[in-house]
């Protein structure tokens, strides 16, 4: 299991590394019409942009999530940011794009922006702090992958049983989560027929490699507190075992392979929203709300 917030660091070394003063670089351009190139030499790279390891980005409109660290390698919150992203360094940037910052998972606060890539490849990000006359900000290079195996919103996920504290189903132990959290009392495949909208995150408390699979699982539970009755709401253990050798059935059914996973679906069994890594209550409460 690979960890899957905060550890790709690969900045833009396309862009030959942001210039450490503005350079006047395309002076007369807008950040409209400035190529990634020209945003890139009139930006101060001052902070470092983290992203989750080879996200499950695709063609199409996504989710995107980062945290953004200073010199000192602490937490830089609260940042009034606009992102631009491009195909290469010669080509127009498009953008900007609205991020917003949310405070956080446990220890791990994020930003999050929704990205349109009209097709998939090598794609260059660069965050810009929206105030003061010397732009600063950071940038990576990701890959938008041609097809993903994790189900995308619009799909009918596959309808597989879950562990539940009434059957096991031969998966130890059922919550890894201290103390054990109270959505196992239903199973993945019967939620997905009730006629209910269905909340479910697959994460891994004790064995989480990205360090955030408890904190996530805490604000899922956050939202059942206030939608318990009008929504089923499951966690679903990665491994079979406390060893972490073997997936859980389920979580290898939905072939996922990073942790953690939260999906919204519903009551007819359509996927509706999917968030990996870092999700705030208020991005699932949105979703619930227009489902329900």
């Amino acid at each position: 299991m690979q960890r899957t917030f905060g550890l790709l660091t690969a900045l833009l070394l396309v862009l030959t590394g942001c210039a450490q003063q503005p350079t006047g670089t395309g002076a007369g351009a807008t950040q409209a019409t400035k190529t990634m190139q020209q945003l890139a030499d009139s930006t101060q790279e001052v902070y470092k942009l983290e992203t989750p390891l080879d996200p499950e980005l695709v063609s199409g409109r996504n989710r995107f999530v980062f945290g953004l660290f200073d010199s000192q390698n602490a937490f830089a919150a609260n940042k009034e940011l606009k992102l631009f992203y491009g195909e290469g360094p010669e080509e127009t940037a498009r953008g900007p794009v609205d991020v917003n910052f949310e405070e956080g998972v446990g220890d791990f606060p994020f930003y999050r922006a929704m990205i349109d890539f009209p097709a998939s490849g090598t794609w260059l990000i660069l965050v810009v702090e929206s105030d003061g006359a010397s732009p600063r900000g950071a940038g990576v290079q990701i890959e938008v992958k041609r097809a993903t195996s994790v189900p995308k919103v619009g799909d009918k996920p596959p309808s597989v049983p879950s562990p539940t504290v009434h059957d096991h189903q031969g998966v130890e132990d059922i919550c890894t989560r201290d103390p054990e959290d109270p959505m196992h009392q239903i199973s993945l495949d019967e939620a997905l027929e009730n006629g209910k909208p269905t909340v479910v995150v697959f994460a891994t408390p004790a064995l989480c490699t990205s360090r955030i699979c408890g904190p996530v699982v805490d604000q899922v539970l956050t939202v059942r507190d206030k939608f318990e009755e009008e929504a089923d709401f499951i966690h679903v253990e990665v491994f079979a075992d406390r060893g972490g050798k073997e997936f859980a059935p389920a979580f290898a059914a939905w072939t996922l392979k990073t942790e953690p996973w939260t999906f919204v679906i519903d009551e007819r069994g359509t996927i509706q929203a999917r968030f990996e890594g870092p999700v705030s209550p208020g991005e699932i409460e949105a979703v619930l709300e227009e489902v329900l």
